[in-house]
Formats: C-alpha cells, sequence, structure tokens
C-alpha cells in the first residue's frame, strides 16, 4: 500500500487526528484538500491543510493529481 487517501470534515481537528493516527501506525496519508472542509473558524479548511503538509508532507490540491486515468463516456 503506497499511501491512504484522507478527507473530511474540520480539516484542521478531526481530520488531522486521523491524520497523525496512519502516520503512527506507518502508513502514509495524503490529504484531498478538494474534498476537505474546515471548521467555524476556518472554513476553506486551509489551516488544516497547512497542517498537514507540514506534519505529513502530502496535500493533492484538486482531483487530477491523482493520476487516474480518464475514462471516455
Amino acid at each position: 500500500m503506497d499511501r491512504i487517501l484522507v478527507c473530511g470534515v474540520q480539516a484542521d481537528t478531526c481530520v488531522l487526528a486521523a491524520g497523525f493516527a496512519l502516520f503512527d501506525a506507518g502508513l502514509h496519508p495524503t490529504l484531498l484538500k478538494w474534498l476537505t472542509v474546515g471548521s467555524s473558524l476556518d472554513r476553506s479548511g486551509n489551516l488544516g491543510a497547512r497542517l498537514w503538509e507540514h506534519h505529513f508532507g502530502s496535500v493533492l490540491e484538486y482531483s487530477d493529481q491523482l493520476g487516474l486515468p480518464e475514462f471516455a463516456m
């Protein structure tokens, strides 16, 4: 398993705590910023994303950064 993708509500508290739990378990969490929101103090989630990047280094801003193949319709 290369990485664990994480998103959620309250990026600066709950999501960050999940990141620490995953990191402590020896995994490499990656935050999906476009699917994450902040708390009432920072609804944008930018504070949580900055904290995440400081501690874990891996934040993806947009879905195209996942490197998934595009599906033709």
